[in-house]
């Protein structure tokens, strides 16, 4: 009786670890992945080019690797922070419709379907 119990307990206490050590992993797995998307940004940013624009006193800012990533403002700070905002939308639209994205720093966003 007391053995049949006590494998019923054990049966109970892997039904709440289980979900729980599951979903730890895919937090951890999701962290890296944040991680690693950060870590690209940033290398795309690393890249990136500024100049201020003579007839209207503008800066432009571009990275070249990103085909149709600039940025245009009235100071060097907005245009980074715009320019970010550009490339973040371009990685997420890219990735989205499985297009390729440039390996930057050994760090690569590939998609790769699993069956």
């Amino acid at each position: 009786m007391v053995s049949c119990e006590k494998n019923q307990q054990s049966l109970t206490l892997l039904k709440i670890i289980y979900p729980l050590e599951k979903n730890i992993l895919l937090f951890l797995i999701s962290y890296i992945r944040a991680i690693m998307l950060i870590e690209y940004v940033s290398a795309a940013m690393r890249k990136a080019h500024y100049e201020l624009l003579p007839d209207d006193k503008m800066y432009y800012g571009e990275i070249s690797e990103f085909q149709g990533v600039y940025a245009t403002a009235k100071t060097l700070e907005d245009c980074r922070e715009e320019l970010q905002a550009v490339l973040e939308d371009w990685l997420l639209l890219s990735i989205y419709k499985n297009l390729p994205v440039p390996v930057l720093d050994n760090i690569s966003l590939e998609v790769k379907h699993v069956a």
